[in-house]
């Protein structure tokens, strides 16, 4: 849904070069409701948009499948960024401080500290399998299949707890620069 909204797909087009890449097999799990109807949600497939220069420098990323109003809304920020700053290490790294309340330079925080580290162990806490299939499910990406029609529902999630990760890492110079540098982090670290 959100990447087939006409408004995102003329202002990547009109601002940015687009790239896709998958990185990992999606894992699907079914719940059956009984009747037929069948709730089926990836597990997997978590998605990060980044914003890079020219040359390869993330300067902010977007974790996450969000609703189609906060990419946009990301997207125009990012494309503002750089439209006014050239997206400068310096400039990527004030920006990012201020967002996260840093004051100093120095290293980034832990990130098993951060909020979303604790929201992660939470999920993972369920014993039952199923059960941590539908913690994973909620605040995701659920498929409700009825004899009817097919139902997907996005429900964007998670946004104020993963930024402050984002943020704080973009806020001090380090050697992360390129998407692939930043894979392990977004992916394991903020998205768990």
């Amino acid at each position: 849904m959100t990447f087939s909204t006409r408004d995102i797909i003329d202002f990547a087009n009109d601002n940015f070069g687009c790239a896709w890449e998958s990185v990992a097999p999606v894992r699907v799990t079914e719940f059956d409701l009984g009747n037929g109807e069948v709730v089926r949600g990836t597990l997997g497939g978590e998605i990060a948009l980044w914003f890079c220069r020219p040359d390869g420098r993330v300067f902010d990323v977007l974790p996450g499948l969000q609703s189609p109003a906060l990419t946009l809304a990301a997207m125009r920020e990012a494309a503002r960024f750089y439209s006014e700053t050239g997206a400068s290490d310096e400039s990527i790294w004030n920006d990012h401080q201020a967002k996260s309340g840093l004051r100093l330079p120095g290293p980034a925080p832990d990130p098993s500290t951060l909020p979303h580290r604790q929201v992660t162990a939470l999920r993972q806490a369920f014993a039952d399998p199923a059960g941590q299939a539908l913690a994973q499910m909620s605040g995701s990406k659920v498929m409700l299949m009825t004899p009817a029609e097919t139902i997907t529902v996005v429900e964007p999630g998670g946004l104020p707890l993963y930024m402050p990760a984002i943020h704080a890492a973009l806020s001090v110079p380090e050697s992360r620069r390129t998407p692939d540098d930043w894979k392990s982090f977004v992916f394991e670290e903020v998205l768990g």
